[in-house]
């Protein structure tokens, strides 16, 4: 998954935090050993030098008391014991001492049952003795050893409560941190598989669910549907109000989606964009797969309201049923996402449930768009051109409609690879292939002694907002020999509407070079009169739709005969397309239409056809010489 600062989440950067963690705490052993170690030395090295310590006051005691003694001898005294007891009494840590004269001891003190230094007690107490120089006796001390113990064990004490504060420290500090991290864990984990911005499940998560579902035996797999919903609108609200206000939007719509399905809230995903996906629980037949996408569809019907914008979305919605056809979660995505195309392609607001049909045509349009660029690159397409003529008959004009042959499956419609080309934006190639094939058939025909004022070419919205179109057709033009009025740019009503901005300048650029603009299926679309009137244009092509019925009794012509006053208000040439019949013929004659395109005089048909189609008919066109004329040398 992707999040909202672009860096990748997984599962596995997730269990590598933990991991790191434990790593962490067994680091600690090393060093809690070390510890123990050290704290054994530290013990050693003090007992040691308490032990020391301890005999050198011995020694110290045992010539202390053995002054006494000597004193007290020099004072004629027979019994030296009172003054030894006296003497070693003042030493709290003398437990026994012995007044010795060579090998015999004659005077004794103990601290209750003592022992003196001969019986010997080594790890209690330590003896020392005192030799007075020039005297033959002596005075031997047992002194305690309990001081030295108690102040190895009272440092040691100490040590064990330093390191118990510090090991307690370090335990709670590792408690938190391991809980920062395990919820840390949680939210790296939640993150990898959802959506930042809604929380629904991402695509991989989603991918994982939906193979889950379908993993499962037959047997135990319930009936269910995947939904694959894309925002009717969303792109215009983002581009319009920003990207701020469309995480606004999609967070509200994953909220209704939500309350409008509830039993299949834990199985929404969001799959990018403004594109959703939902498996619905028990759900199988039309019916009940229709009534839940009423129940989507009606959650978007309040507007979306915000920092003072108010917006209304619908969704297109394809539907397939996971039965035992679709194996995979790849599989059960691609027929989903097929059915949600076609939904688009219907209009906003519709579900398609996708079926053996819809992926044929899935199929042939796949290979189409596989088929096109190379058919583009090795010349497959070629071009046919139907005549536009004036109401006498008289030559206008041909209009350029491009054909593909294809070596191994013939011919192929138009209608089935011109749109395979707006999608996928192959019309850019598709597009300069035709203005250079017109361009050439235009001089060759010309050369054959052929009077053709001008070839009209079909020219797409998406080719408008291209900067490289102008370069191309003045370079086409450059190169053959011709100027911008030998070429019409025919652009169809609805693709007029919506251009906008730059695509609008390039119209009005191209009008100003000389290029005539023709307003093609007019009548099917929604025109703003205000920007028809705005605009350069020279010609408004009447859709052949209108033209079934015009003439026959109880006919009401109303529509056509408002197009044809429009035309005129305006002060543009008024084109009928579509006329098959005569009896339409002379009731568009009779209405003012200047020019008729249709079977009735001719279909389309290659170059080496027209050149004696024209021939045959080659008429007078004073009329409008003004505009059909031929060209006149321009400078590019």
């Amino acid at each position: 998954m992707i999040d909202r600062g672009g860096q990748a989440v997984t599962e596995h950067q997730a269990s590598v935090q933990v991991t790191k963690v434990e790593k962490r705490r067994l680091a600690w052993l090393p060093f809690t050993l070390a510890l123990l170690v050290a704290a054994l030395l530290l013990a050693w090295q003090r007992l040691y030098f308490e032990m020391r310590d301890a005999h050198r006051t011995a020694l110290s005691e045992a010539e202390s008391i053995m002054t006494v003694v000597e004193l007290s001898r020099a004072m004629s005294s027979t019994d030296v014991s009172p003054w030894l007891t006296s003497a070693s009494s003042r030493f709290s840590d003398v437990v026994s001492s012995s007044y010795c004269v060579g090998a015999q001891c004659s005077a004794h003190y103990r601290q209750g049952r003592a022992p003196l230094c001969s019986q010997g007690d080594r790890w209690g107490s330590v003896c020392a003795q005192s030799f007075p120089r020039g005297a033959g006796a002596f005075v031997e001390v047992r002194h305690s050893l309990m001081p030295a113990y108690q102040a190895t064990l009272r440092d040691m004490l100490m040590v064990c409560v330093v390191a118990l504060l510090g090991l307690g420290t370090w335990f709670s500090a590792e408690q938190r941190l391991r809980q920062q991290v395990l919820r840390r864990e949680d939210q790296l984990r939640h993150a990898a598989r959802h959506d930042a911005l809604t929380g629904l499940l991402n695509r991989a998560a989603f991918d994982a669910v939906l193979a889950e579902h379908l993993a499962r035996p037959k047997a135990e797999r319930s009936p269910a549907t995947l939904l694959y919903m894309d925002l009717d609108g969303f792109k215009h609200l983002n581009d319009t109000h920003g990207h701020h206000m469309g995480d606004q939007v999609l967070k509200e719509v994953t909220r209704r989606f939500g309350a409008a399905l509830p039993e299949a809230r834990a199985s929404m995903g969001r799959l990018g964009g403004d594109e959703f996906a939902v498996i619905l629980p028990n759900v199988s037949e039309p019916l009940a797969v229709a009534a839940s996408v009423d129940a989507l569809t009606e959650s978007l019907t309040p507007p979306f309201e915000a920092e003072q914008m108010s917006a209304q979305l619908g969704v297109s919605i394809g539907a397939v049923v996971l039965d035992a056809e679709v194996h995979t979660a790849e599989e059960a995505l691609r027929r989903a996402d097929v059915a949600m195309d076609e939904a688009k392609r219907l209009g906003h607001g519709k579900l398609v449930l996708f079926d053996d049909l819809l992926g044929s045509r899935a199929r042939r349009r796949q290979f189409i768009q596989s088929e096109l660029r190379p058919a583009i690159i090795q010349g497959q397409l070629y071009l046919e051109y139907q005549p536009q003529v004036g109401m006498d008959g008289g030559m206008r004009g041909v209009e350029a409609l491009v054909r593909w042959r294809h070596p191994r499956f013939g011919v192929i419609r138009p209608d089935e690879f011109i749109s395979v080309a707006e999608e996928t934006g192959l019309i850019l190639p598709l597009g300069v292939a035709v203005i250079e094939m017109a361009c050439r058939d235009l001089v060759a025909l010309r050369k054959q002694g052929v009077a053709l004022p001008y070839v009209s070419v079909n020219v797409s919205p998406r080719q408008l907002a291209d900067p490289q179109l102008v370069p191309a057709l003045m370079s086409a033009l450059r190169q053959h020999g011709l100027g911008p009025a030998d070429m019409e740019l025919e652009v169809t009503e609805g693709a007029v509407m919506e251009v906008n901005g730059a695509e609008s300048s390039v119209l009005d650029h191209l009008s100003a070079r000389g290029f005539r603009i023709a307003i093609d299926d007019f009548g099917t679309g929604y025109s703003s009169l205000s920007r028809l009137q705005r605009m350069k244009v020279d010609k408004l092509k009447i859709d052949g739709s209108f033209m079934e019925g015009l003439g026959e009794p109880g006919h009401d012509p109303v529509l056509v005969d408002m197009m044809l006053s429009l035309a005129k208000r305006l002060g543009v040439k008024s084109v009928a397309e579509g006329v098959e019949t005569q009896q339409q013929a002379d009731w568009l004659r009779d209405a003012g239409c200047q020019m008729i395109q249709g079977y009735l005089y001719a279909k389309p048909m290659p170059p080496a056809q027209l050149a004696v189609w024209l021939k045959e008919r080659a008429g007078d066109h004073d009329d409008d010489e003004d505009v059909w004329s031929p060209t006149v040398s321009a400078e590019l």
